[in-house]
C-alpha cells in the first residue's frame, strides 16, 4: 500500500522556518525537504 499524500499549503512564513530546520542536519530534515519537495 503506498504511503498516503497531502497536499498541505503553506504560508511563507512556514516554509522558511520548514528550510531552516532543513539546513540544521536534523535526521528530520528529510522528511522535511520531501514534504516541502510535494508541496510546490
Amino acid at each position: 500500500m503506498p504511503a498516503k499524500r497531502y497536499i498541505v499549503t503553506l504560508t511563507s512564513e512556514e516554509r522558511q522556518s520548514l528550510e531552516q530546520i532543513t539546513k540544521t542536519g536534523k535526521a528530520a530534515a528529510a522528511k522535511i525537504t520531501q514534504i516541502l519537495q510535494q508541496s510546490r
